[in-house]
């Protein structure tokens, strides 16, 4: 029959239009595995991108934090050279915009950044204030505070930018604490303590322990000796590497032996807090007042038949030191240039 004939004519197109439908159908499946399509996130070897039917934008690696060392990027990033990178072991760990390469959260042809962990020997090795060297790299010091009087803190031992201490809470050595953790006054000690800068310390009359010298009439510590460590690996199994030094680790004061505590940097020191004659009025004659038992005056001449020693002033009703009744700090902070608070005094 001629080819010419109508019937072949429209079967020879009914092929061809299959033939172009099948061709169509298969460039759209290789444009789909080869990128973008309808509702479709996808990363190229050169940038990722999200389409929505009509076109794809594309998609930028999100914003990253400058660091100083992995400290500042949380549990689950690193610090490098283009700031604080997601670690990663595969591409679904990724935020959009990034792919998982050398275990980096990445653009896809972002070259791989140098790594700034924060390495350190000492604390001076760490840039900035409120860091010290624990295992090798820097991380925050929970008991650094800084500012215009040595103390900027809202919480024990944790750093702010307000200049002083928050209510509640006094400037003491450097650190800042709760009232009730710092002293005023000798008497709050107990036998044979002085309160200097609201610290209560060891008075040098019986000597020494292991670990302090006498300086100003009180026992104080002396810095471990620098270069033992590089990491905690090279101490004894109950110390930490803390810049340089290995540091007695604890979690609590049982930790810690006699006469000391377990500070808010997990590492042991002397014990320096207040040791409160009484803590409520059962225990007391009368009443209890400041942590000392206090009899009630109407003058001083009732405190001196009493005490002639030490609480033979009459101050707000009871028997008072004249460290009390003349008493203008707390803690050293509140002194001038040179001076430092002793027994509530500035001297």
């Amino acid at each position: 029959m001629n080819r010419s004939d109508p019937v072949h004519v429209e079967d020879f197109m009914l092929h061809r239009r299959s033939a172009l439908s099948l061709a169509a159908l298969l460039a759209s499946a290789l444009f789909a595995l080869a990128g973008c399509r309808s509702d479709r996130y996808y990363c190229g070897p050169l940038a990722c991108f999200s389409c929505d039917g009509l076109s794809c934008r594309e998609v930028s690696p999100p914003h990253r934090a400058e660091c100083r060392g992995d400290f500042e990027c949380g549990g689950h990033a690193l610090c490098t050279a283009s700031g604080c990178v997601a670690s990663c072991t595969a591409d679904d760990d990724c935020a959009r915009g990034t792919v998982c390469r050398a275990g980096l959260c990445l653009g896809p042809s972002e070259a791989a950044p140098d790594r700034t962990p924060g390495t350190c020997t000492v604390a001076a090795d760490c840039a900035g204030s409120g860091l010290r060297c624990v295992d090798g790299l820097c991380a925050p010091d929970p008991t650094a505070c800084s500012g215009a009087e040595g103390c900027a803190c809202d919480e024990p031992g944790a750093a702010s930018a307000g200049g002083a201490c928050n209510a509640g809470l006094l400037c003491s050595d450097g650190v800042c604490a709760p009232a009730s953790a710092v002293c005023q006054f000798d008497f709050e000690c107990g036998d044979a303590r002085a309160c200097v800068d609201g610290r209560c310390r060891p008075e040098c009359g019986k000597g020494c322990s292991a670990g302090q010298t006498c300086s100003g009439g009180v026992c104080v510590d002396v810095p471990p000796p620098e270069g033992q460590c590089a990491r905690d690996a090279e101490c004894a199994s109950a110390e930490r590497c803390i810049d340089s030094s290995c540091v007695s680790a604890c979690v609590r004061d049982a930790d810690c032996g006699e006469g000391r505590v377990c500070g808010a940097s997990g590492t042991c020191r002397t014990d320096d807090r207040p040791h409160p004659e009484c803590t409520s009025d059962t225990q007391c004659t009368f009443e209890c007042v400041r942590g000392i038992c206090r009899t009630p005056c109407a003058n001083h001449a009732d405190c001196a038949r009493v005490d002639s020693v030490a609480f033979r002033v009459c101050l707000d009703g009871y028997c008072a030191t004249e460290s009390e009744q003349r008493s203008d700090c707390h803690v050293s902070a509140q002194c001038g240039v040179g001076l430092g608070c002793r027994d509530g005094l500035c001297q």
